[in-house]
């Protein structure tokens, strides 16, 4: 029998083991490992611990490593409240300069006179590197309270983010107002922001738009619940906002809604009716517009995807593409809502977000409250599910335990699904572009502990590509020692020990970068690796977290195997013990290639 063990653990305590008899043929995979360290597989015979093999040690890293240039050691932290009440980020979006927009809610203390709590909405403008931008509102930060000029205004939640092309931010939610009778009404809610952190004085009214989604002679605006979900700015300056509406009791039947606005705030007539569109596919389902995606074209028209909520059943996703008028186009589902059921193979599957890639379909994104994520393709011309994506168009993700999805992007051809885990992981799953998972990047996750050392509970929101191999999660955090929440965001890259050196020792028609020996080392170890012609050479050493510790130029190198001795010229008598990786530079004419492998010293 074969076992897996960490490289310092004893015989007996194999993480996995696997029996080989005449039912085994082939390879054989464990799917255990879930930490970093030096693993190594041992070969025994019969039933016992007569050991007759050990393989070589390898070493498992993460997919994604924190950036430590981003903020502060990497993150960016702040606690809105001032004490220790609910906040945190919902969406995120990079301006066209590279800053970091984070919107979200805060607890004010208020309290409605039907008894719900009230929030004021938060928005936060970060450098690039992660700081606070001190030009916009104070020291980067701004809390805003929607308000109106005719009746009592009580924010429950923000909900979404978008950026105008002029730079100007809108931010939006949902509400409780109160009419002259005082009867509460449930509404959507939004406001403009200047590039300064300013309200925009010249949106709706006095910056902030209160509207309903119901049409003129249905039942009173107070017997409504709307509930926003996304907003878009179009090409034309127009704003496109998703959600849903429920006309009556609690568990009535609900629609989803889509609405269109001016520049200056006001419905906008030309849309729809009033400047709505209710695109029913069936009264049994309570269904919400989970995400827009602008047509690239500019001429207005969208696509859209829903889940649409069962009250006895299944949920499903409805996949919309509509013209600048809120018209269906007459191609895609022929002209028609498409309804994918696969992702509801139970109750409870949402959908979360819909992106356009580069190369042109469309991904929508989900996860299931039995905990796993989803991802599907599209055509955007007709809807049909891209077949070699996944299973027909659908990969099913489960890296984990409870796993619920907090935003995508696609990068090349490769996705980027950031999750939370288990209430407390800031985890990330990849796909390839075929939707297989991508098992050289794995599962990544990080945990963090407060000063009690308990486990910070985390929420993330929001996902966005800040540039090559680095993207930055957002939302909400939970500490316990002491007790209060923050609004967070996270910068990771894509750790360079994982993706090169991958194939190193296919062949020698290739530069080649070997295992450093010994490994471990306490005052020097040796490094060989073939060049396939002359090139210019160096050594660089980094720490697990990316930053470079030291450098070597070897200068020009003849094609042929070659041995670098680290030792002290790296300072390696101040550095402590660890896992460290060192990569060979090779720059061959105007071509440059990292060759990475860890290493451990003493």
């Amino acid at each position: 029998w074969i076992g897996l063990y960490r490289q310092a653990d004893g015989d007996g305590a194999y993480l996995r083991f696997q029996y080989i008899n005449d039912q085994v043929n082939g390879r054989i995979t464990f799917e255990c490992i879930q930490t970093e360290g030096g693993y190594n597989f041992r070969l025994f015979l019969g039933n016992g611990y007569q050991k007759i093999a050990t393989s070589p040690s390898f070493q498992v890293v993460r997919g994604m490593i924190i950036d430590s240039t981003f903020g502060q050691f990497g993150s960016f932290h702040w606690d809105a409240s001032g004490t220790g009440s609910f906040n945190g980020a919902v969406a995120a979006r990079m301006t066209s300069d590279g800053k970091i927009l984070l919107a979200g809610s805060v607890k004010n203390g208020k309290v409605s006179p039907n008894g719900t709590e009230a929030v004021d909405f938060t928005l936060i403008r970060l450098g690039a590197d992660g700081l606070p931008d001190s030009k916009f509102g104070n020291q980067g930060k701004v809390i805003i309270t929607p308000r109106s000029s005719f009746f009592p205004v009580y924010p429950t939640a923000c909900k979404a983010l978008a950026l105008q092309e002029d730079g100007k931010i809108i931010i939006g939610g949902d509400a409780i107002v109160y009419l002259a009778d005082q009867n509460p009404g449930y509404l959507i809610t939004m406001v403009r922001i200047n590039m300064d952190g300013t309200v925009d004085p010249t949106f709706a009214d006095s910056g902030t738009l209160i509207h309903h989604f119901i049409y003129d002679g249905e039942k009173g605006k107070l017997e409504a619940t709307d509930e926003l979900k996304c907003i878009e700015v179009m090409a034309d300056g127009k704003t496109v906002v998703g959600g849903g509406s429920i006309l009556s009791a609690p568990f009535a039947p609900g629609r989803p809604f889509i609405g269109r606005f001016l520049s200056n705030g006001i419905y906008d007539g030309s849309f729809g009716a009033v400047g709505i569109i209710t695109p029913l596919d069936s009264f049994n389902w309570r269904a919400y517009v989970e995400s827009i995606v602008p047509d690239p074209s500019g001429d207005g028209g969208f696509h859209a995807v829903a889940t649409a909520r069962a009250q006895f059943g299944f949920n499903h996703q409805i996949l919309y593409k509509f013209d600048n008028k809120g018209q269906y186009d007459p191609v895609f589902g022929g002209g028609k809502p498409i309804v994918e059921r696969r992702p509801g193979v139970h109750n409870e599957t949402y959908s979360r977000k819909m992106i356009r890639t580069e190369q042109g379909d469309l991904l929508y994104q989900g996860g299931s409250h039995i905990f796993f994520l989803w991802a599907a393709k599209i055509s955007p011309e007709t809807g049909a599910p891209v077949l070699s994506f996944g299973d027909q168009g659908l990969a099913q993700c489960d890296p984990g335990e409870i796993e619920v999805p907090g935003g995508m992007f696609a990068d090349r051809d490769q996705i980027y699904l950031a999750y939370t885990g288990n209430g407390r992981q800031l985890g990330m799953a990849r796909l390839n572009g075929d939707g297989s998972p991508d098992v050289v990047f794995g599962y990544p996750f990080f945990e963090f502990k407060d000063n009690s050392g308990s486990f910070i509970e985390y929420q993330v929101s929001d996902l966005i590509r800040q540039g090559k191999n680095r993207y930055i999660m957002t939302g909400w955090a939970r500490h316990y020692n002491p007790p209060h929440y923050e609004t967070f965001a996270y910068a990771f890259k894509d750790n360079p020990a994982v993706f090169t050196g991958v194939k190193d020792e296919q062949g020698s028609d290739q530069n080649l970068l070997l295992q450093n020996y010994p490994n471990p080392f306490e005052k020097a170890t040796t490094i060989p690796f073939h060049l396939t012609q002359t090139a210019e050479v160096s050594i660089e050493l980094y720490d697990m977290q990316g930053v470079r510790l030291g450098r070597i130029n070897q200068g020009t190198l003849e094609q042929g195997n070659h041995e670098v001795i680290l030792d002290s010229r790296l300072g390696f008598s101040f550095i402590p013990g660890g896992h460290y990786l060192y990569s060979l530079i090779v720059r061959q004419g105007l071509k440059i290639q990292r060759l990475s492998r860890v290493m451990q010293i003493q």
